[in-house]
């Protein structure tokens, strides 16, 4: 990992001022990472921020504009859910152990029920929005 002048650690992903697809050197960053932050608004107007995490490459990759993120069981509260429902923000902050870079997207989430991908069917949010890391 790179310092500037100052000590500071430098990132050392793609950096983008706002981009509509996620770069290509990224994506391996989210396949790898077993660790995703989840932020949404809440019909009330606060924010929420929710924990995600499964064994690396549980959030697929489509294509450079899509992310599939499963839902899986947690506090049966559906706060993610149902703040997507009134309003389809979301923001994503990817991390890795060990790691000292994130990966933030910014965009717009669908719901979808039990959409099947090959050796899994499971519920996701289908994130189509820009990628800023």
């Amino acid at each position: 990992m790179r310092r500037d002048e100052r000590g500071i650690r430098q990132q050392t992903l793609p950096r983008a001022a706002d981009v509509d697809q996620i770069p290509r050197g990224t994506r391996q960053f989210v396949e790898r990472s077993p660790f995703v932050c989840v932020a949404t608004a809440r019909p009330d107007g606060g924010l929420d921020v929710s924990p995600r995490g499964d064994p690396a490459g549980f959030v697929r990759i489509v294509d450079e504009r899509t992310l599939l993120l499963p839902d899986r069981p947690g506090n049966r509260i559906a706060d993610t859910l149902t703040n997507l429902l009134h309003d389809p923000r979301i923001g994503l902050l990817f991390l890795v152990p060990g790691s000292d870079d994130t990966f933030r997207v910014n965009g717009s989430a669908t719901l979808a029920h039990k959409m099947a991908l090959p050796g899994h069917q499971f519920r996701v949010i289908a994130l189509d929005g820009n990628a800023v890391p």
